[in-house]
């Protein structure tokens, strides 16, 4: 959904209709809570935006707490094994505005600083990015229709975020800017934070031989070590109750690939060590999706559970005026 004006509300109703027929829809409008298994196409749906009064601006799950599965085999898995206390000793990390693009004026300065940066070792290129067909460069992606757009609002969005946790600087951290490169985020110790947040672009490309990845800073040295891969990804160790993997859909790519895209990402940092991860699944809105964010991380600390504090934040974003489901449906929980 690239625009407030695309939600068809009649279509909306139909799909709720053929994918919950009587007696299934009292069962789900009733349930306190509800798990949802999509399969293939599928998955490119938020569920909450079905409902038989959409064309009356009813949405029958907006407050439903609700969490997503790739797969019934996961959903088995993740409730066989129990769940583990975890001591963390730092509560927040965000990630937000990178340096994406050389209309930014922090592109030029990257280049200068990593001139004179002698203290921390050079990074090498993973092997991973070595197996991608072709050059990966801002002017090439340019060329073949990606489009990675500064984000400032998302700086705002991950400060307002950690302005919730304590003020001593070890509960929560937040990288923008340069300091928001793959460098710094590898050299990082991430097992440490209870809560992970990336708000920045994916990257979910249709040509083969090139991995899903989230677009972080140039570091002044080489455009391809932008891309945090799905590979690497993998080789993270982490112990998150949750990452947030926010305003990251590109909306550039073909519907299906970029479901598969999404929720590869959202896998790999589950098989990182996340307990839960909370992706979007189009490009969203930069000051709405702040507005929801901090709403989202107010009710966990709060005390509510993850899909609980979600379904509330949906909510309080619609109260706010955000009504149409472009603005408060595009975040689905992953995981547990």
């Amino acid at each position: 959904m690239a625009t407030p004006n695309q939600f068809d509300p009649k279509a909306s109703e139909e799909l709720f209709q053929a994918i919950f027929p009587e007696p299934y829809t009292q069962f789900l409008i009733t349930a306190g809570s509800v798990i949802f298994v999509p399969d293939d196409v599928l998955f490119l749906l938020p569920f909450e935006i079905l409902s038989p009064k959409a064309t009356q601006s009813r949405f029958v799950l907006l407050n439903t707490p609700t969490a997503y599965f790739p797969s019934a085999a996961a959903f088995r898995l993740s409730r066989a094994v129990a769940p583990s206390r975890r001591n963390w000793s730092a509560q927040f990390f965000g990630l937000a505005d990178p340096i994406t693009t050389k209309d930014d004026e922090r592109y030029e300065t990257a280049s200068i600083v990593s001139e004179i940066q002698t203290v921390k070792p050079e990074l090498p290129v993973p092997t991973a990015q070595l197996q991608v067909r072709g050059p990966l460069s801002v002017d090439n992606l340019k060329s073949r229709g990606y489009f990675f757009n500064r984000l400032p609002e998302t700086a705002t969005e991950v400060n307002n975020i950690a302005g919730l946790f304590p003020t001593d600087a070890s509960f929560a951290v937040v990288r923008t800017g340069m300091d928001a490169t793959k460098r710094e985020l590898l050299q990082t110790d991430l097992g440490r934070f209870r809560f992970i947040h990336f708000a920045t672009h994916g990257f979910l490309p249709v040509e083969p031989g090139r991995d899903p990845a989230l677009v972080l800073s140039y570091d002044g040295k080489a455009e391809e070590r932008m891309m945090l891969t799905l590979p690497e990804i993998l080789q993270l160790k982490l112990h998150a109750e949750m990452v947030v993997l926010s305003a990251c859909n590109t909306g550039s790519a073909r519907k299906v690939t970029r479901a598969e895209g999404v929720a590869s990402l959202g896998m790999a940092f589950l098989q990182a060590g996340a307990s839960s991860v909370t992706v979007s699944l189009w490009a969203v809105d930069d000051k709405s999706t702040a507005i929801l964010m901090q709403e989202f991380y107010r009710n966990l600390l709060s005390g509510m559970t993850k899909s609980k504090a979600l379904a509330a934040a949906r909510a309080s974003l619609v109260s706010k005026g955000y009504t149409s489901p472009y603005y408060w449906a595009p975040f689905v929980l992953t995981g547990e």
